[in-house]
C-alpha cells in the first residue's frame, strides 16, 4: 500500500521531467534537415584537429570558453559540390572526441564543427580542416603454383599492418567481353597467407590478386597480379599395334610414355572404329593380352596414359584394328561314290598352309551321335555300313592351333536289301566339338584305315 503512494507520487515528478527531456533533445538535436539559426554569441571551436585511418577520422577538439552555454557540438563535412553537411551530432558538451567512418580510403575530406546552444541553435563554424584518409599496403611476395593437378596454390607474405584480419582472393574472368577479377574465397586471419584454387582446368593459366582486409572492412590496394598454371595431361599414346594371327587372343602394344610421372595405362576397346570406346583394362606396361576365347573376333584399341597425380592423357589419335584368328576353311566335298555297299568320298584341299589335318563325322540313323575320324589325306572310305540305316557325313578342317572350321555339306548314303541310293543334300550339320578339344583316337576295324574319334554329344 506504501509502495503504490510513493509510486504515484513518484509518477507526478518524474513525467513532467521526461517531457521537458524529451522537447530539449528535439530542439538540440532534431536539427538534420532544418536550416540552421546561428547564432554569433555562442561560444565556437577554436581548432579542429583531425586523425585520418583508412576508411575513418578521428576528431579532437578543446572544451569552450563556457561549457554552461552550450548542450553539445555538430560536425560537418564538405561534399562534392563544396557544402557543408551535418554527419553527426556530439549530445555530450563535455566531449571533446568523435569518429566519423565508412570513409573511402585514399580520398580527400573536409570538416568543420560547431556548438549547439541551449535553444538550439549553432554557433559559426570552426576554420575548415582537410584530410585525406591512407591505405593499407598490398601484400608483396605473392607466389602462384605451375605443377598442382587441377589446383593453383596461392602464397603471399603477411601484411605488416596489425589491424589487417583477413585477405580477399580475386581470379581474372571474362564478364561482358571485359576482363574483371572477382572474388573466389577469403581467410580469416591475418597470418593465414595461403590459398588453393581448386577444380580448375587442365593445363590453364590463371591470374591473381589478393587484397587485405582490416577490422573495419577497409580495403588494402590490390596486390601485383600474377599467373598460376595447372598441370598438363600426360602427352597421348603413339604406335599402338594389336595382332590378327592369335588363336582366341589379340595382343596390343604401344610405345612407353616419355613423361616420368606416367604409372600406368588404360586400354579401351570399340567393336568399331568410331563407336563408343570402353574401359577394357589398367596396366602398368606398355602392353596388354586380350583374352577373347573366341575365333575371328575384330576390336579397335586406344590407350591413354596415367600419372602419379590421377591425371590422364587424351585417348591415342587413331586406333589399332586387331583379331583374333579366325577358323580356318571349310573343306569341299568334290567326289563321291557307291559300290560293293562301300561309300568313299574326297574333299580339296584349302590353301591354307596351316591346316594340318581334317575331321569326317559320320552319324549313322537319326539318334546315335556322330562319329568323328581324324585324317591326314583328303578321302574317306566307309566299309561298315548296315542295310536301312541312313548315314550322313561331313568333313571340317583343323589346323595347327587346334582350331576346327565349320563341317561342310552334309553326303548322305543309304543300303537296303534291294537296291543303294546316293544323296547329297544342302542342309548342312554342325557336330558339337570343340575347337581346342584335343581329338582322342580309337582304331577303326581292320578293313579301313581311318583314325575314329570317340562320339561326342550334339
Amino acid at each position: 500500500m506504501y509502495t503504490n503512494k510513493i509510486l504515484a507520487a513518484f509518477k507526478y515528478v518524474l513525467i513532467p521531467f521526461i517531457a521537458l527531456f524529451f522537447i530539449a533533445c528535439a530542439n538540440i538535436f532534431n536539427t538534420f534537415g532544418i536550416k540552421d539559426r546561428i547564432d554569433p554569441s555562442l561560444p565556437t571551436i577554436a581548432q579542429l584537429r583531425i586523425l585520418p585511418d583508412v576508411s575513418e577520422v578521428a576528431f579532437e577538439w578543446d572544451l569552450p570558453s563556457d561549457v554552461r552555454m552550450i548542450n553539445g557540438y555538430v560536425i560537418f563535412r564538405e561534399n562534392a559540390k563544396g557544402e557543408f553537411k551535418k554527419v553527426a551530432i556530439v549530445k555530450n558538451p563535455f566531449a571533446t572526441h568523435y569518429y566519423d567512418k565508412h570513409l573511402t580510403p585514399q580520398t580527400r575530406y573536409v570538416y568543420a564543427i560547431s556548438t549547439i546552444g541551449r535553444d538550439g541553435s549553432i554557433s559559426p563554424r570552426s576554420t575548415p580542416v582537410a584530410t585525406t584518409t591512407s591505405f593499407i599496403d598490398p601484400v608483396t611476395l605473392f607466389y602462384a603454383s605451375k605443377e598442382y593437378a587441377r589446383t593453383i596454390k596461392l602464397i603471399w607474405s603477411p601484411s605488416a599492418n596489425p589491424s589487417v584480419t583477413g585477405y580477399i582472393i580475386e581470379r581474372e574472368a571474362l564478364k561482358d567481353n571485359k576482363h574483371v577479377f572477382i572474388k573466389i574465397g577469403t581467410t580469416k586471419d591475418r597470418f593465414l597467407s595461403e590459398y588453393f584454387d581448386r577444380n580448375l582446368a587442365d593445363g590453364t593459366t590463371y591470374k591473381y590478386r589478393i587484397i587485405s582486409q582490416s577490422f573495419a572492412k577497409s580495403l588494402s590496394l590490390p596486390s601485383n597480379v600474377i599467373e598460376g598454371r595447372t598441370r598438363f595431361l600426360p602427352d597421348p599414346i603413339v604406335n599402338i599395334t594389336a595382332t590378327t594371327d592369335r588363336p582366341k587372343q589379340i595382343y596390343i602394344e604401344w610405345d612407353k610414355s616419355k613423361d616420368r610421372d606416367v604409372v600406368s595405362y588404360n586400354v579401351y576397346y570399340s567393336s568399331t572404329l568410331e563407336g563408343a570406346y570402353s574401359l577394357l583394362a589398367n596396366v602398368k606396361g606398355n602392353s596388354y593380352l586380350d583374352n577373347l576365347q573366341s575365333d575371328g573376333t575384330t576390336r579397335f584399341y586406344k590407350v591413354s596414359a596415367v600419372d602419379i597425380y590421377k591425371l590422364e592423357s587424351k585417348l591415342s589419335v587413331g586406333a589399332a584394328k586387331g583379331r583374333s584368328l579366325p577358323k580356318p576353311t571349310t573343306p569341299t566335298i568334290v567326289t563321291k561314290s557307291f559300290a560293293n555297299n562301300i561309300a568313299s568320298f574326297s574333299w580339296s584341299k584349302p590353301s591354307e598352309a596351316r591346316i594340318k589335318s581334317y575331321i569326317v563325322y559320320r552319324k549313322a540313323g537319326f539318334f546315335k551321335d556322330p562319329d568323328k575320324f581324324e585324317i591326314d589325306g583328303n578321302s574317306f572310305s566307309d566299309k561298315e555300313m548296315k542295310p536301312g540305316i541312313k548315314y550322313t557325313y561331313s568333313v571340317s578342317s583343323v589346323d595347327d592351333n587346334g582350331l576346327v572350321s565349320l563341317p561342310s555339306a552334309p553326303l548322305t548314303f543309304e543300303i537296303n536289301n534291294t537296291n543303294s541310293n546316293l544323296e547329297l543334300t544342302p542342309v548342312p550339320i554342325n557336330p558339337s566339338i570343340e575347337p581346342s578339344h584335343k581329338v582322342e583316337h580309337k582304331h577303326h576295324p581292320k578293313n579301313t584305315t581311318h583314325k575314329k574319334q570317340k562320339s561326342q554329344k550334339k
